[in-house]
């Protein structure tokens, strides 16, 4: 008797093992279901295809699993939906099977909300997803109350939907893993952040119309934060505001109309290692010397395109910890002198400008890389030459695209980069 119940625990573990080594080497079946109630949403015509029934779903188009589990970990579902269809809303409970799901990608497939008591609640179940993309969409500010028990993610994109006006974002104030948040191209006034989200390292707030960054003090950990395309000439922008921006690497401000006294804020309040500011208009007249003399901390400076004064670049020798500096296409003409205080350059673009003459001071000493394409210098190129034997550490130099007065050789040191 005692053997016959070993024989049959023995089986019974065998068909238990069996299952388990079935289970894992393809799909879950309620992942498996749950996919294919999902497809009459993501429904445009030949995407999806091999989402059939019986099929290994691990296999599918757009999907990912765990090697070891068979766990769906990932789902690609980025522009699947009917283009011919007009906005809809998502019934969030058919994702509440993906108990594993690290990654959600639902861009530009017009969903405009969760279904109402169906479903905005079970995307909070969603444990472990770390990405979220819901970009080129049509949601409302309602958005963040429906993501915020989103608790290990750390990557969301908002960006290109319909957040407009005050947009107050403290529906996610309990997401301490977020560090990278995309919202640009809305039509935000104003931000309300949560004091919650002091993990935030990474904000982009590109082409959103925002004039009031007070709420932006919230969030002092950030090492990116994106302003580019905005209209700074109504922001407020203050010491109390900025002050607590200590960790900036990248400051971005491309694309916007700029009084040199709001860069002068920014950058002395946030500094930001990095500095990007293409394709702007910068206007107005230098600060003194002394307040100046706090451009201490960034490193690179990236002008490329913009509407550029030469008497600026006072301003720009403030940068004393300037190692690389690009002012392509900025409209640059007359006499330009470098001055001493860039003993840190290693790299300097100029091209496509105007340039009468270049003098380069023997301040440069650890210039290795400079750039003077298409710079229609008028100087003769002898003189040129004769400047740039001041830069004992040019390894580089390109002056294509240049129409020389003279045709003057080099002699002694001029040559030996």
């Amino acid at each position: 008797m005692g053997s016959k119940w070993v024989l049959v625990l023995v089986m019974f573990m065998f068909v238990s093992l069996q299952g388990c080594l079935s289970q894992t080497s393809g799909c879950w079946e309620e992942e498996r279901v749950a996919l294919l109630q999902l497809k009459h949403f993501f429904n445009r015509p030949n995407s999806l295809r091999d989402w059939v029934e019986l099929g290994d779903c691990c296999q599918w188009e757009a999907v990912t699993c765990n090697g070891s589990t068979g766990r769906v970990i990932s789902l690609f579902l980025q522009d699947t939906r009917d283009r011919e269809l007009r906005e809809s809303y998502l019934n969030a409970s058919l994702f509440s099977a993906f108990g594993q799901l690290m990654a959600l990608n639902l861009s530009r497939n017009s969903i405009a909300g969760f279904v109402e008591n169906k479903g905005s609640d079970k995307l909070l179940r969603l444990s472990n997803l770390e990405n979220l993309d819901l970009s080129y969409n049509r949601f409302n500010n309602n958005i963040f109350s429906s993501l915020g028990a989103l608790s290990s993610l750390k990557e969301l994109y908002l960006n290109d939907n319909g957040l407009k006006g005050v947009v107050n974002v403290s529906g996610l104030d309990s997401l301490y893993n977020l560090e990278s948040l995309h919202m640009g191209n809305n039509e935000i006034g104003k931000l309300i952040f949560p004091k919650g989200l002091r993990g935030l390292k990474y904000l982009y707030l590109e082409n959103v119309g925002i004039h009031d960054a007070s709420s932006l003090v919230s969030i002092p950990s950030l090492a990116t934060l994106d302003l580019s395309y905005n209209n700074f000439s109504e922001m407020t922008t203050t010491q109390e505001y900025l002050h607590n921006f200590t960790f900036i690497e990248q400051l971005r401000l491309d694309g916007s109309s700029l009084h040199i006294s709001l860069i002068q804020s920014f950058v002395v309040l946030t500094s930001p290692r990095e500095l990007w500011m293409q394709n702007c208009q910068v206007n107005g007249v230098l600060g003194s010397q002394e307040y100046l003399n706090n451009f201490t901390n960034v490193e690179l400076l990236n002008l490329d395109g913009s509407s550029l004064h030469i008497s600026l670049l006072q301003f720009i020798g403030a940068f004393t910890s300037l190692n690389t500096l690009s002012m392509r296409s900025c409209q640059l003409n007359g006499i330009l002198d470098f001055q001493d205080s860039l003993n840190n350059l290693e790299a300097l673009d100029m091209s496509n400008n105007e340039i009468d003459k270049f003098i380069f001071g023997k301040g440069l000493k650890k210039l290795e890389t400079l750039y003077l394409l298409n710079v229609s210098i008028h100087d003769e190129i002898s003189s040129l030459l004769h400047s740039l034997a001041s830069l004992p550490s040019l390894k580089s130099l390109d002056l294509s695209s240049n129409n020389f007065s003279d045709s003057t050789t080099t002699q002694g040191k001029c040559c030996s980069f």
